[in-house]
């Protein structure tokens, strides 16, 4: 007996649909923080864009915008506990409590493989602006990185964590370190699968499911002007690039689909999560590295 395709739709809408929910994404002016707000705009979702440069973030609302999706940047400094604050309070006055909150925020994940456009970010080795061993560790590098990778998630959870909870319902997805990683970033980035835990310990029963996704080696693309501004910054910066493009083929060799992750990637396990078709999916690490860490 042939199948009715045509309940196929409104099935995975009842799935997936984001419709009414509001989505505060940081980090979404660029990479993979940026596909996932376009993931859960077109999914129905109105998004909160917070990111720390104006520019980026404000063709990343055009470009929701241009896709009918509704769209509201936010300039600020996460790991600046003052900005950080400021925005908290300007969503909750405006948009209020919202639904969904990803933390794809982060600094120090990115290493740039060449002088040219394509930028490899490894959220489980950080490979980007050289990364520094722990014995290089200044106290202003731990400070920051804990900042922008830690702190700032466990605020932002502190501050709309409670509110969904009272309501009965939401969602927070983090960004991680599939392995951690070394040196100041990647000691903030296990720290935030822990407190992905917590926070699922915290909140789950009250309805709130709260998850990570661990990606490997991403290719972005960025400006070639950007990506050049990075490796001016490193004083080693061409042997870190030499360096970086061999881990990223290395890398790309180990994973079982042989090729590095892209931005599209996220797209799909992101809106799952942030659905009611994750129901029971909560204080779980989801790798997203083709089959990388299994190997």
């Amino acid at each position: 007996m042939a199948r009715n395709l045509t309940v196929l739709p409104a099935y995975l809408t009842r799935l997936f649909s984001l419709a009414g929910k509001t989505a505060v994404v940081t980090g979404g002016s660029s990479g993979i923080g940026r596909e996932i707000a376009l993931a859960l705009g077109q999914s129905g979702a109105k998004v909160i864009l917070v990111a720390r440069r104006a520019e980026p973030l404000a063709a990343a609302a055009e470009q929701l915008a241009q896709l009918g999706v509704p769209a509201t940047p936010i300039a600020a400094d996460l790991s600046n506990l003052a900005d950080l604050h400021h925005a908290t309070a300007r969503i909750k006055s405006a948009h209020g409590v919202p639904d969904i909150l990803v933390n794809a925020a982060g600094s120090g994940a990115g290493l740039s493989s060449s002088n040219s456009s394509p930028r490899s970010h490894d959220h489980r080795r950080r490979t980007g602006t050289p990364q520094l061993s722990l014995s290089r560790v200044t106290q202003g590098d731990w400070d920051h990185a804990i900042a922008a990778n830690l702190t700032a998630p466990f605020a932002l959870g502190q501050a709309f964590g409670p509110g969904m909870a009272a309501r009965g319902s939401g969602r927070i997805i983090n960004v991680v370190g599939g392995g951690g990683g070394g040196g100041a970033y990647g000691v903030a980035k296990g720290g935030l699968v822990s407190l992905t835990r917590s926070q699922a310990a915290a909140w789950s029963r009250s309805g709130v499911l709260c998850n990570a996704i661990a990606p490997g080696v991403v290719v972005i693309e960025r400006p070639a002007s950007e990506t050049e501004e990075v490796l001016a910054d490193a004083a080693d910066a061409a042997a870190a690039a030499a360096e970086t493009a061999e881990a990223v083929e290395a890398h790309a060799a180990r994973t079982m689909i042989g090729r590095n992750g892209v931005v599209e990637d996220f797209a799909g396990v992101a809106v799952w999560l942030a659905s009611g078709a994750s129901a029971a999916v909560t204080g779980q690490t989801i790798f997203v590295d083709g089959g990388y860490s299994a190997t």
